[in-house]
């Protein structure tokens, strides 16, 4: 989100424990030049992505990721918490518990601890 106050108005309690750029950088942020950076750089990583495939972006994602890491991870109807070991090659999160077994962490919340 850019700016929190927006982001109040239209989610209500749904906004609780969220952030905005404009909290996080301590300016504003004008919405057209973000939409347009935002944009250009996702044409770059799409064609980047025609043209090398899904492991150039799951090198990225391994690289910004929490792996090695204990994590707490939230998902719908699970909250678990384990070492965090590898993004397999659909991008899931494989979270090695503490009881030897292992979840594989498609979508959800996942928190370093």
């Amino acid at each position: 989100n850019i700016d929190r106050p927006m982001m109040d108005r239209y989610f209500g309690d749904a906004a609780a424990g969220a952030t905005s750029l404009y909290e996080a950088l301590g300016k504003a942020i004008d919405r057209n030049d973000f939409t347009a950076r935002m944009l250009e750089r996702l044409e770059h990583h799409y064609f980047a992505f025609l043209e090398q495939g899904k492991a150039p972006v799951l090198a990225q994602w391994r690289a910004h990721s929490f792996l090695g890491r204990r994590v707490s991870v939230k998902e719908e109807d699970m909250h678990v918490e384990g070492i965090a070991l590898e993004l397999d090659e659909e991008g899931c999160l494989i979270v090695a518990l503490d009881d030897g077994s292992s979840v594989r962490v498609r979508e959800g919340e996942v928190i370093p601890l």
